[in-house]
This record gives structure tokens, sequence and C-alpha cells, in this order.
């Protein structure tokens, strides 16, 4: 059997080694969050939130505030946008992989290529699954949407919910099919694929890069749960199964915190392999894991 295909999958890690880079809980501030970090709140009830002191809630809806928010934010990744790919963007630039998907808004990482637009605008649509960018044979997904395209911008559950729907109506077209037979044709070759970024988490070797994972990403979430599924031994797809390996780096000021190892024991449980990279910093521990994919990936 040939070798599988190779997927980055990129969080906002390498963002967070430029300088003036924004984190979520930042960018949740911009918005008008007034959490804390002990408040444990999860980023779509914090965008709930936040919606609804703006004159979402109930008796005080005077205007349309999930519109302003993702006004809002197109305004800041457009500010983001600015920022120029930096030297741990360039290490992860020639590693021989075919697609890259990304859970970010802005556009850095593809900016260091020279890159053909497949979709120009995408009207009325909230999901874009397929590729939105192309160059030299990789593929480039935005997987919670892109600053410029406003409604795009996935981050109330409602549009979480909305973006599971959409993946599972382009995997399944019978609501019933308990087997996931349409699927599974997919991952054994004998059927066209979708074309989109979640099929790659079935089809192809991912590598998980600078992305927390955090548990209200429910549409990963339930890829992985179905993956683990398909690939379980019962169905006999073992000659198929591809691997998902989930980076992460471990510094002097990690998060080491029960709720962080329970999310490697659910990695683990799901077949995502966690593997840890130790360094003194994270741009040190980028540079380590770039050098170390480059050496299995690049042929």
């Amino acid at each position: 059997m040939k070798m599988k295909e190779k997927t980055l999958l990129l969080g906002n890690g390498l963002n967070r080694t430029l300088d003036n880079s924004v984190s979520w809980s930042e960018l949740m501030k911009k918005l008008g969050s007034t959490a804390t970090e002990e408040d444990e709140i999860p980023y779509p009830i914090d965008f709930e939130q936040i919606a609804a002191n703006l004159g979402g809630m109930i008796g005080n809806r005077s205007s349309d505030a999930y519109k302003r928010l993702r006004e809002n934010m197109s305004g800041i990744v457009d500010d983001i946008d600015k920022a120029t790919a930096g030297m741990i963007h360039q290490s992860f630039r020639n590693l021989g992989m075919t697609n890259v998907i990304t859970t970010n808004y802005d556009s850095i990482f593809e900016s260091m290529y020279d890159c053909d637009q497949l979709v120009k605008n995408p009207g009325g649509y909230k999901n874009i699954l397929t590729p939105i960018s192309e160059s030299s044979g990789i593929k480039f997904y935005h997987a919670h949407g892109l600053g410029k395209w406003k409604n795009t911008l996935c981050l109330s559950h409602e549009h979480y919910i909305s973006l599971i729907t959409k993946i599972r109506n382009t995997f399944f077209t019978d609501a019933n099919d308990e087997n996931k037979e349409g699927l599974t044709q997919i991952i054994r070759g004998g059927a066209n694929g979708t074309g989109t970024w979640p099929e790659l988490l079935f089809t192809t070797d991912v590598a998980i890069v600078g992305l927390e994972l955090d548990y209200s990403e429910i549409d990963f979430w339930w890829l992985l749960a179905q993956r683990a599924a398909i690939f379980a031994p019962c169905n006999n797809m073992d000659d198929y199964a591809n691997n998902i390996t989930y980076y992460y780096i471990n510094t002097s000021s990690s998060n080491d915190s029960p709720a962080y190892r329970g999310r490697m024991r659910a990695l683990h449980a799901l077949s995502v392999e966690p593997f840890q990279i130790t360094a003194d910093s994270y741009p040190e521990g980028y540079q380590i894991l770039a050098e170390m994919l480059g050496e299995s990936w690049v042929r």
C-alpha cells in the first residue's frame, strides 16, 4: 500500500512565537470578555455571554449582537494578518506535507507561499470545508473560518453545531447509516473523496501542532471519535488506518493541570498519539519538532 499523504494541522502556537501575538484569551478580552482563568469558561460559552451583554439578551434585543461581534473579530484578525511569518513558521514551510489545516482565522502561515486563491467569495456560506488556496501541490484549509469573511468565523456553539452537521452530511447520505458505509468506502479507496478537510483526518497521516484542542472544539472531538469507531478492531480496517500524532511542547511554564492530563488520556483513548517535546522554550520546542517532521516526512 502506498505511503499516505501528510497533513499539518496547525493551531495558534506558531503565531504565539511572534512579537505582539494574541492568545485566545486575549482575543476574547478584545471582544469584551470579563472572564478570568479561574472562571474556566469555555470560549463558545464566553462568546454567548458577551453577545448577550451586547444586546442579545431576552428583553434587550436592540441589535444583532452576533453580527457586531463577528465584525469586531474580523477587524482584530485583519490586524493580526499584518504580521510577517517568523523563523518558526519558516521552519515548517517545506516538510513534505500536501495539506495544511488551520483553526486560525489569519493567513500568516500561507503568506509564506505563492498561493492561488481557490475560494474568492464564500457568499452566504458559514462553513467552508474545501481548500481556500493552493500552492505547488499544497492545499490550505481554514477549518474555523477566515478573518476577512466574518460570517465564516466559528466561535459560538450554534456555529460549531452547524459545522458538524455540514461535515456529517458530506460523509453520510443516510441519517441512519450506523455502519458509516459511505466514509468506509472513501477510506478504502473505493469511492471518490469529499475533497474536504474532515476527510483528511481519516485518509492521511496528521501532525497536530500548536493546537490546544480544547474540549469546546467539538468538531474535532466528534471526528476523532468517528475515526476511532471506524478503525476499531471489529471492523477489519487495520490496513487502512492512518496515524494522528498530537505534539505538545513541555517547558517549565507548560500547563500540567489535571484537565490537561485528562485531555491527553482522552486523545490516547481515541487512538491519537500524544508526543511530548521537552524544551527550554516554545520556539526551541517548535524548532525541534520541525526538524523531526522534516526527517520523517521529506523523502
